[in-house]
């Protein structure tokens, strides 16, 4: 049974080199269309149907939730269908490689909304774009402060993220008293968030904001990150590649 369950893993292994090695041809464009017109819908949908998403924070994210699912279905069901196609005996195990090697940049997708709001076309303020630039690394905070400040406070367990400044340094640890004098805090926060005022107003940034350092078009983003993408798709390629030679 030893020689059996090594024979097995062997040929396993060789199967996932192998895979590693091959192009994967199990996204496809009836995929990338499908869900493409289904995130335009969605937006379309939520424009006509919610005034205000932050008035509505459930429906909002319920909808996107939606999309979501059914986009990793579509998406899930034509990889089998073609990697059965294209890739014969393969498929599993290239459906597998493609699963490991996308996870991470869907987890890196995540990190994008900070990097969109600092560009040209974002509809944000500059000083707002310029301190996410400034920002380093553990200079951003997730709670209620600012939440409370503006007197929108999403549902538990939601909160929101944004950069530290004056007005998150003063009621840190103290959102119960902030809470307690409501009326005069939310005054001095929509008069400074009307002026632009930063030190007090929100800069609402993810933890993304120490890597970005200046503000480009958004097409210009969008070519880094293909062109970046590409580039550790083929070094982890030829590593495969030699790892079988």
């Amino acid at each position: 049974m030893r020689d059996l369950d090594k024979a097995l893993a062997d040929i396993f292994a060789i199967r996932s080199q192998i895979a590693a090695g091959t192009a994967f041809r199990g996204y496809g464009p009836a995929a990338v269309a499908a869900t493409g017109g289904l995130a335009l819908l969605t937006a379309l949908l939520q424009f006509l149907w919610l005034d205000d998403p932050t008035g509505s924070p459930m429906e909002f994210l319920a909808g996107w939730a939606a999309a979501a699912l059914v986009s990793g279905g579509m998406i899930w069901t034509e990889m089998q269908a073609r990697s059965r196609r294209h890739h014969s005996g393969l498929a599993d195990a290239m459906v597998l490689q493609a699963v490991e090697q996308f996870l991470p940049a869907g987890a890196a997708g995540v990190l994008l909304g900070t990097r969109f709001y600092a560009s040209l076309e974002a509809d944000g303020a500059d000083e707002a774009k310029r301190r996410i630039c400034a920002a380093e690394s553990g200079c951003s905070v997730r709670g209620i402060i600012f939440d409370l400040s503006r007197n929108n406070v999403w549902p538990a367990p939601f909160t929101g993220r944004c950069l530290i400044n004056d007005h998150a340094l003063r009621w840190m640890g103290r959102e119960v008293e902030l809470m307690q004098n409501a009326t005069t805090v939310t005054a001095e926060y929509a008069k400074a968030r009307a002026v632009g005022n930063f030190d007090i107003a929100a800069v609402i940034a993810g933890e993304a904001a120490g890597l970005i350092h200046d503000i480009p078009p958004a097409a210009e983003i969008i070519d880094r990150i293909v062109t970046e993408a590409a580039q550790l798709m083929r070094g982890r390629r030829n590593s495969s590649i030699a790892a079988q030679g």
